[in-house]
């Protein structure tokens, strides 16, 4: 999981699932164990 300089933050949404917001402003929900990128 990135995090720090990169500017992504991860909110919780529900179970198993979290919503990240990268430094674009792009919005994308994933699944808790996704890999996004």
């Amino acid at each position: 999981m990135r995090g720090g300089p990169g500017g992504l933050v991860l909110a919780p949404v529900g179970a198993g699932s979290e919503l990240k917001r990268d430094n674009h402003g792009r919005v994308l929900r994933v699944h808790h164990d996704s890999a996004a990128g």
